[in-house]
């Protein structure tokens, strides 16, 4: 599994851990990653970058999805749902250097491994919403956001060689 996605579970877990109990970041932090050597060593910069500014933000992350949630009250989804899209939320509004399609994908397969049988098309849902608000992030990125190996980015749906013509990549 991808170094990226083991940090998002961590991050996962720890969020879900604060929910349950109610624990802010630094005391759950300690005792989620004292608890076992594993994840103390899987822990990484990412994991901490997420779950540090998913619990920072975390009242405007409330705010933007219950914004998006329709028929449902963020209060009354499971538990795991909730610290899912609260991730993944942030790393739509927060971290610009993550196209959103990446973000959604990576959060449905984790829902797909975590939440309920409905959960990855809610997440995909509400994820969906968000990241309409985000158009600046539907990119291709290459490393350090530069021409890398001759190509130039391109925008999805700009034609030019070997380019598609569709109009995003994010499931819907």
């Amino acid at each position: 599994m991808a170094r990226r996605r083991v940090e998002r579970e961590l991050a996962l877990q720890l969020a879900y851990a604060m929910d349950r109990t109610g624990d802010g970041f630094e005391d759950a932090r300690f005792r989620f990653i004292q608890v076992d050597p594993r994840r103390r060593k899987a822990w990484g910069p990412y994991a901490e970058r997420l779950a540090s500014e998913t619990a920072q933000h975390r009242e405007e992350i409330d705010q933007r999805l219950r914004s998006v949630l329709q028929h449902w009250r963020l209060e009354r989804l499971s538990a795991i749902d909730r610290a899912i899209l609260r991730l993944a939320a942030c790393e739509l509004m927060r971290f610009a250097e993550i196209p959103s399609r990446v973000t959604i994908n990576e959060f449905i397969e984790i829902a797909r491994r975590y939440g309920n049988d409905d959960s990855p098309a809610f997440v995909n849902g509400v994820l969906d919403a968000i990241a309409r608000d985000y158009p600046q992030k539907d990119y291709q990125l290459e490393p350090h956001g530069e021409e890398a190996n001759g190509k130039k980015n391109r925008k999805l749906g700009e034609k030019g060689p070997n380019a598609n013509n569709r109009q995003g990549c994010a499931p819907r």
